[in-house]
């Protein structure tokens, strides 16, 4: 079993399993404990983490994936380029790679080829706006999710600078099956060489076939250079004549007479789907290619009249031997003359390029087939060999000046912990026999140097982790709450700025994840005096909502409710409904008794006052209420007439707004629970109503409340609290 399963790494991601095996990292599936969620956790390798080469490729994917943030890009989570371990923590992608799944259905409609195809070209035109080239797009690493979504993954041969050449010999050249020309020759690359490869995968899934086929990779590499591939229509005669237009201009020979941009050959999709008859005119000069040019590796050389394309810039023609016979017989109609000087000089020109096209064959095999050398140069039959000593842990100063070996020494020099010129590695290794005169590269400690931590505070992490890349700084990343630091701003760095540090030294990156809301319990205030209330929920960094009412039981000025109750969990900064004693409620002073014979009480009411006086005025009466001698009943003085209108009887104006209402609120989110509690009050607390609501009885989890009886003023505030926290507020309306 892998060492790592079970293991946590950073303290933080528990790998669980292996989901992937590449040639320089293994892909693990992990558990993240700080986030509580599943993650992929790409590492490299362990016997490459000496080698500088797959350490600087692995610190360009981080680089380069670091910079993109695109629905159709894996998300990268965290990354670390320490010491002992090298890993990128990703997104993991529950689905299949695009490869896979043509494997298994051949051949794709291209409809949803195009689909799919305009997906990928949304990703690469997102990192070539930020001047990253993938150079390895191959179904192999697109994921394919199970809603269709695409996922492009693996920046690891990534070009982050403009025009960086690599030759065919070169481990991080891509896969043999989709590189563009430029890249077999060993020629500079850029977006377009995205385009090439992005348009062999569109061949490839609406014939169920690869452009080029051969028996070995070289011989696929030439064809790539060289050959032209059958046209897609004559494999699949079911595609659109505009999908095979776009398909063969994107893997044109010629950068330049590629699609300028990914946008451009996505909209040309989208011009498609929506007229399947649209046609380009890209191809109106492309000639039938024969079925063996794309099998075999020794197809003859094809050759193209530069000066016959017209316009080739702006349609992509491309001109095969059989188009240029056609046009020389009718020219040859048309002026004899010109005809003439064709027939002789042309095979001429031809036979100069075959004799061209065969030396540079043979200089390629020299150079990458050393035995070829003797046999067309000559020379000794018999190469004397020589076996290459352990030089590791030797002094290289001392090596090269003792070297009677007949082996050439070279070094590059790296920063180590071990002393300044101790040979690290060798290449190639001991024991290994060699010609003598080979060479022999040693990677040479210079020691350790220091390198002062700049100051990336404020900066968006994308910024700061470029500017400790360029100072050849390792770092990992870490992201922490802050209510100051903006989300995805670096909050500090440990080492701190300015501090002299190894430069083999990793430091961590803390980044914002925003503001960290916490959540904390309601205290209980009942009984207590309204500023003790109102302090001691400030001190859990809670509000109060103040409202009043008369109180029998409770001393005036103490809390007699809080709503929500104590115990409840609410975020920061959330409000708790208190209600504070305004006392007994004061006794109503009017004298109903017409036998006391009081007739100078002021506050009397002087619809029972025993003298039958009807003229007193109410300004005669400051504390009588006029509207108690509206149509009273005089035997129900407490009785409020507004309650009980009658045909003859006005409604009390104070009151004629009371109306019925209304709660209707969504519930959707408690639907995992059985029962919820429900809690429905008015802001001046003048009615409640409290029950539990069973979550199975409720319609689609929405609950209603219908007011019957119960009628409340207009604008009133009713609030509705969902186990003890405030849901939502209504107004009556």
């Amino acid at each position: 079993m892998d060492k790592l399963i079970g293991k946590t790494i950073n303290d933080r991601y528990i790998i669980t399993e292996i989901i992937g095996v590449g040639g320089m990292a293994v892909v693990y599936k992990a558990f993240d404990k700080v986030v509580n969620r599943v993650v992929a956790v790409k590492v490299l390798k362990e016997e490459f983490m000496s080698d500088a080469q797959f350490r600087r490729r692995f610190t360009n994917e981080s680089k380069a994936i670091t910079m993109l943030s695109q629905n159709n890009i894996v998300d990268v989570y965290d990354v670390c380029l320490e010491g002992d371990m090298m890993y990128l923590v990703m997104e993991y992608i529950d689905g299949v790679t695009l490869k896979e799944y043509l494997d298994k259905v051949k051949v794709l409609d291209w409809h949803e080829a195009a689909f799919y195809i305009k997906q990928i070209l949304k990703a690469m035109s997102h990192a070539h706006e930020r001047g990253i080239v993938h150079r390895d797009i191959k179904p192999h690493n697109i994921m394919l999710l199970r809603d269709g979504t695409i996922k492009v993954t693996d920046f690891g041969i990534a070009k982050l600078s403009k025009f960086e050449t690599q030759t065919i010999t070169d481990k991080a050249i891509g896969s043999v099956h989709y590189i563009s020309p430029e890249q077999a020759s060993g020629d500079r690359t850029d977006e377009k060489t995205d385009i090439y490869a992005v348009g062999v995968m569109l061949y490839e899934m609406i014939t169920g076939t690869l452009p080029f086929v051969a028996d070995s990779a070289v011989s696929v590499a030439l064809m790539q250079v060289q050959a032209q591939p059958k046209l897609p229509r004559e494999i699949n005669d079911s595609i659109p004549e505009g999908i095979e237009e776009i398909t063969i201009k994107a893997m044109m020979k010629d950068p330049a007479l590629r699609y300028s941009s990914a946008s451009a050959m996505f909209n040309d999709i989208v011009s498609v789907e929506e007229n399947p008859d649209t046609v380009f005119g890209y191809l109106s000069a492309a000639p039938a290619v024969a079925d063996d040019q794309l099998s075999e590796d020794n197809s003859p050389t094809r050759f193209v009249d530069i000066n016959s394309i017209e316009s080739a810039d702006e349609i992509g023609e491309f001109v095969s031997d059989d188009a240029i016979d056609v046009e020389s017989e009718e020219a040859q109609e048309g002026d004899e003359t010109e005809s003439k000087f064709k027939e002789i000089w042309l095979p001429i020109i031809c036979g100069v390029g075959s004799a061209l096209l065969i030396i540079a064959l043979v200089v390629v095999g020299i150079v990458y087939f050393p035995e070829l050398k003797n046999s067309v140069f000559g020379g000794n039959s018999v190469v004397e060999k020589v076996t290459v000593d352990n030089y590791v842990g030797q002094n290289y100063d001392e090596v090269e000046k003792a070297n009677a070996t007949g082996l050439i020494f070279e070094k590059t020099n790296m920063l180590s912990t071990e002393p300044k010129g101790t040979i690290i590695s060798q290449e190639p290794v001991a024991g290994e026999e060699v010609d003598k005169g080979s060479v022999v590269t040693f990677k040479v400690s210079i020691g350790v140097e220091t390198v002062q931590v700049p100051d990336v505070t404020n900066k968006y992490y994308e910024i700061a982790i470029d500017e400790l890349y360029d100072l050849g700084i390792l770092y990992k990343t870490k992201y922490i709450a802050s209510d100051t630091v903006k989300e995805n701003y670096v909050v500090r760095t440990d080492p701190a700025a300015f501090t002299e540090i190894k430069s083999d030294t990793s430091i961590t990156v803390y980044i914002s994840s925003g503001k960290d809301i916490k959540t904390v319990t309601v205290p209980d205030v009942l009984k207590r005096t309204e500023d003790d209330a109102v302090t001691k929920l400030a001190a859990e960094s809670l509000k109060a909502d103040k409202l009043y009412e008369y109180d029998e039981t409770v001393p005036k000025g103490c809390v007699i409710s809080q709503n929500p109750n104590s115990g409840t969990k609410l975020d920061e900064g959330s409000t708790v409904e208190i209600t504070i004693s305004l006392g007994p409620k004061p006794e109503d002073n009017t004298d109903t008794n017409p036998d006391d014979g009081n007739t100078d009480n002021p506050d009397q009411n002087p619809d029972t006052n025993p003298d039958g006086n009807q003229d007193n005025k109410p300004d005669e009466t400051p504390d009588q209420n006029p509207d108690d001698n509206t149509g009273d009943d005089v035997n129900n003085p407490d009785k409020n007439p507004d309650d009980i209108p009658t045909d003859n009887e006005p409604v009390n104006p104070d009151n004629s707004d009371k109306v019925s209402f209304k709660i209707t609120a969504d519930l959707s989110k408690f639907s995992t629970e059985t029962s919820v509690s429900l809690t429905i009050s008015t802001n001046d607390n003048s009615w409640n109503k409290v029950e539990t609501i069973t979550m199975a009885n409720l319609a689609g989890a929405n609950y209603v409340y219908n007011s019957e009886s119960v009628m409340l003023k207009k604008g009133t505030v009713v609030s509705l609290f969902v186990n003890g926290t405030l849901f939502e507020k209504y107004t009556v309306s």
